[in-house]
C-alpha cells in the first residue's frame, strides 16, 4: 500500500492518503478532501467485441460511401492490388545475344531506332556504318 503525503488546503496540516481511498479527512480541521490521482482507469469488459463492431462499422461506412458515388468518380479508399496496367516487357536475352554475335547490325539498328536522345541524321549514320562494317567483314571472310 502506497501512502501519499499531502497538505490540507484549509489549515495546511500534513494529511496522509492511502492509495486505495478516494477521500480523506483532515485530522485537525475536519475538512473532507477528494483525491484525484489524475490517472483515468478504464476497464473494458467486452473489448474484443467492441473492436470488432468498430471495424465492421468502418467497413460498412466505406462501402456505403462508395456505393453512393457515381461510378466514374468512385475511388476505393484502399486500392485493390491489381496487375500493373502496363505489363513488364519480356526480355528476349537469348535473341539479343545471338544478334550481337552473328548479325550485330540488327541490334544496333533496333537500339538506334528506339533511342530518343539521338537525332535522325546521327541514327542514320550509325546504322549505315554498322551495316557497312558487317558487309565488309562478311565479304573478306570468304
Amino acid at each position: 500500500m502506497k501512502l501519499l503525503s499531502l497538505k490540507c488546503p484549509h489549515c495546511g496540516a500534513n494529511v496522509e492518503l492511502s492509495e486505495n481511498s478516494a477521500q480523506v479527512r483532515c485530522q485537525y480541521c475536519g475538512a473532507v478532501m477528494t483525491a484525484d490521482d489524475e490517472v483515468s482507469r478504464v476497464r473494458f469488459d467486452n473489448a474484443n467485441s467492441a473492436g470488432y463492431e468498430f471495424e465492421m462499422g468502418r467497413i460498412r461506412a466505406r462501402r456505403e460511401a462508395e456505393s453512393t458515388l457515381p461510378q466514374a468518380a468512385a475511388q476505393p479508399a484502399y486500392p485493390a492490388q491489381t496487375a500493373d496496367p502496363k505489363p513488364a516487357r519480356k526480355r528476349h536475352t537469348f535473341w539479343w545475344v545471338m544478334g550481337w554475335i552473328f548479325i550485330f547490325p540488327i541490334p544496333v539498328t533496333v537500339l538506334c531506332v528506339r533511342s530518343k536522345k539521338l537525332r535522325l541524321p546521327l541514327k542514320i549514320l550509325i546504322i549505315i556504318a554498322a551495316w557497312a562494317l558487317y558487309l565488309f567483314i562478311a565479304a573478306n571472310a570468304s
